[in-house]
């Protein structure tokens, strides 16, 4: 007799997420989790996407702090605290469907001193609707790949906002049920090939059986989203900021402590290495991981040409100036930071330029494995665009 898996409201109310990220969470390390805010941002001063949103659009349109705003699967309540911190509204309402979740949401925000300000709510949203044009924004962090009944969910954020209110959403986009297709599979085998033996948890990589994934919503519409948004929003900014590689790697395949110590720095070294393959891959490919600025689609029509000017303007960024200026031990520049990347078959060239800082002649070794792995790729896949 096996036993009964929990239901989603009941996974999330165990759930780890609970003011941190997850150990086997690919934005865990320190590293890639500020590769991931790098990628959104475009800029190294926000500390959080959450600043990001409210200086760049956020406050174009509405005097800050505006009058409210609504977080959408709230869970323990940190996008609304990080909302109220960077001054975005005075009032906020969260709605999730676990109850344990909500009252830590209500207990942290007591803590904080925030408790006359965030009001929380358990609401199913997969039936439920929410108050009609009551907000200036809203917000959704990993809520919307666990809804089922998306095309209610994404029409009552829209009714729920103000016409000139604003929504920001982060999610999860990739393959349903974690499902990975085949040549992400390939992709990662092919890494595990040339990663040292030692930071591997398994010498071979295939995805979680959908039977085994323990929550019963998790990704259960994810490849849809985007098209789906777009039927009830207008988007104004989209950014896929990584994860398409690093996020079953790093849940499946290393273990992740060996890249939390800073002074390793062949480790380092190797993490940079990936940041780049992941970075090459959803620029040039595909990614799993999205952030998206959005407006209704009854919006003013100058709030819309102004949001788009704002995304066609936002500076761009290559990631090896972020890895430039990564901090390696005691928040000096890592010894793995001159790592340039250009693109296409440019990119091959950056691991070439990569071995040159590398002092480990095992670490020049595994560089041009890479080198010459991402070459084979980019050949492979200009090939099938023919």
């Amino acid at each position: 007799m096996t036993d009964k898996k929990p239901s989603a409201s009941e996974f999330w109310d165990q759930s780890l997420w609970d003011g941190t990220v997850p150990r086997h969470y690919w934005t865990n390390n320190p590293l890639s989790n500020a590769y991931a805010n790098f990628m959104m941002t475009d800029d190294f001063k926000y500390q959080n996407s959450i600043q990001w949103f409210g200086e760049r659009y956020l406050s174009r349109f509405h005097k800050l702090p505006a009058a409210k705003g609504v977080s959408i699967g709230c869970g323990t309540g940190i996008a609304e605290r990080q909302s109220l911190e960077a001054g975005l509204c005075h009032r906020m309402d969260g709605f999730d469907f676990s109850p344990a979740s909500l009252e830590k949401a209500r207990r942290r925000a007591q803590e904080a001193g925030l408790e006359s300000r965030l009001r929380y709510e358990l609401k199913d949203l997969n039936r439920e609707r929410l108050p009609e044009e009551s907000y200036e924004f809203a917000l959704s962090f990993g809520c919307l790949h666990h809804i089922e009944k998306l095309e209610h969910l994404l029409s009552t954020i829209h009714d729920s906002l103000k016409r000139d209110g604003l929504f920001y959403f982060n999610e999860y986009v990739g393959p349903p049920r974690f499902q990975w297709p085949r040549e992400i599979v390939d992709m990662i085998n092919h890494l595990i090939n040339l990663l040292p033996s030692r930071c591997l948890k398994t010498g071979h990589y295939r995805p979680i059986a959908e039977k085994d994934l323990a929550d019963p919503s998790e990704a259960i519409r994810s490849d849809e989203i985007m098209a789906i948004g777009r039927q009830y929003f207008e988007f104004l900014d989209g950014r896929y900021y990584g994860g398409a590689l690093l996020f079953p790697l790093w849940g499946e395949v290393i273990w992740p402590e060996i890249f939390l110590d800073p002074s390793l720095e062949e480790y380092q070294s190797i993490l940079k290495l990936l940041l780049l393959l992941d970075e090459f891959w959803t620029r040039n490919l595909e990614g799993s991981f999205v952030q998206v600025v959005a407006c209704r689609k009854d919006a003013p029509r100058d709030l819309i040409q102004e949001g788009l000017r704002i995304a066609t303007n936002a500076p761009k960024h290559p990631i090896g100036e972020w890895l430039r200026a990564a901090p390696g031990k005691k928040g000096k520049e890592g010894k793995g930071g001159n790592i340039l990347l250009s693109m296409g078959l440019e990119a091959a060239n950056a691991f070439y330029k990569t071995m040159f800082v590398l002092k480990n002649q095992d670490l020049r070794t595994l560089g041009w494995k890479f080198k010459w792995f991402l070459r084979e790729r980019i050949d492979k896949y200009r090939s099938k665009k023919r």
